[in-house]
């Protein structure tokens, strides 16, 4: 992400560049980051002069590192459209991430969570799961819901997915 390069209104930019100081310029930096993940280039702060305005955390469900969990495609976004076309994708990206095991009472969140998890309220697995119920369809909800709230299971895991290579 750090080898090719595009230049932009005379700046020139690394992938790694466009993704954590312009696209997530607001937003949180990453939390120990391994690969395919990224951190912010040494030194490039001047670039922050071009990031989004605002930072909208469903923008993590729908950046492409390369590692298996991404999006297959990347989402072609539009001004018009862009708060639907957002929610879609994280809702379409969530249910093929976020998994529950009920029997073993496991809560299992992508692994861009973990990642980001400074983008999602306090940070804690919890404030990430509270985050994604909203992109999940009624049962998998209910089913989450069922888990934290029945008296009878003794711990809920939550977990993060682990990284998945190409």
């Amino acid at each position: 992400m750090r080898c090719s390069c595009y230049e932009i209104g005379g700046d020139v930019f690394s992938l790694a560049e466009l993704q954590c100081c312009i696209i997530r310029g607001k937003m949180s930096p990453a939390v120990s980051a391994k690969p395919p993940y990224v951190e912010e280039p040494k030194g490039s702060q001047g670039h922050r002069f071009y990031a989004l305005g605002i930072a909208d955390t469903r923008t993590n469900f729908i950046l492409n590192n390369g590692d298996q969990s991404c999006p297959q495609s990347v989402p072609i976004l539009t001004p018009e459209d862009l708060e639907s076309q957002l929610t879609e994708a994280s809702c379409i990206w969530m249910k093929r991430q976020l998994s529950v095991d009920s029997p073993k009472n496991t809560v299992t969140l992508p692994k861009v969570c973990e990642v980001y998890r400074n983008d999602f309220g306090q940070g804690d697995l919890t404030s990430c799961l509270m985050y994604c119920l909203k992109f999940l369809d009624a049962k998998k909800q209910k089913e989450i819901v069922d888990l934290i709230n029945n008296e009878a299971t003794v711990n809920v895991v939550m977990k993060y997915q682990p990284i998945c290579d190409t």
